[in-house]
């Protein structure tokens, strides 16, 4: 992968005689530097300025930044220790979330796909849709794969939510983070009540 503006790429290290090494080449150095020298793993992905790069190392997915180095972010709950990957492909443009699959195809547990976030740690993506379709019916929409519609109950209160929170460009996932359901920045009793 490459960073957005070209300053970072990254991959892997790999010769005949060993694993391959999660590595970065940051602005052009001609030769790789490992991440974690003598690990196995691949680094996938880095964010839009080359601070952050994901990938997976010695099985678990991994967060590396200029400032910290390597976190060893593991893996999601209930996978096989031995057997499973948990491997981060793609890292947002601030890099603080983090999209990946956990599991393997031949041994361990099915594949999972999974978000990881500073905070909420790594969540599988399924039971983020189950919540969020809960929720997403409280605001009174249907949540579908092909996006939210508006169903028949969407009620007048809501309405002035939502319209406030895309003025102010929040997404769904701002509003319903958890479980609970916070207002926009700025809505008042009034607002909510229509």
């Amino acid at each position: 992968g490459v960073s957005g503006n070209g300053s970072m790429i990254v991959g892997w290290d790999e010769d005949i005689t060993g694993p391959r090494l999660a590595a970065i080449w940051p602005n052009g150095t001609p030769g790789p530097v490992l991440l974690a020298p003598g690990i196995p793993g691949e680094a996938w992905d880095a964010n839009t300025n080359g601070t952050v790069v994901v990938g997976v190392n010695n099985r678990n997915c991994f967060r590396w930044t200029q400032a910290g180095g390597l976190v060893d972010l593991g893996k999601l709950p209930n996978s096989d220790p031995n057997s499973d990957d948990a491997v981060g492909l793609s890292v947002s443009a601030d890099g603080n979330t983090i999209v990946g699959y956990n599991g393997n195809s031949f041994f361990g547990t099915p594949f999972r796909a999974f978000i990881w976030r500073p905070g909420a740690g790594m969540v599988e993506m399924q039971r983020i849709f189950a919540i969020l379709r809960e929720e997403a019916k409280a605001c009174g929409f249907e949540l579908r794969l092909d996006g939210l519609e508006p169903t028949v109950a969407y009620k007048k209160e809501m309405q002035k939510q939502h319209e406030m929170a895309l003025k102010d460009k929040m997404t769904c996932i701002d509003c319903h983070k958890g479980i609970a359901h916070t207002k926009p920045k700025g809505m008042t009793e009034q607002d909510e009540e229509g």
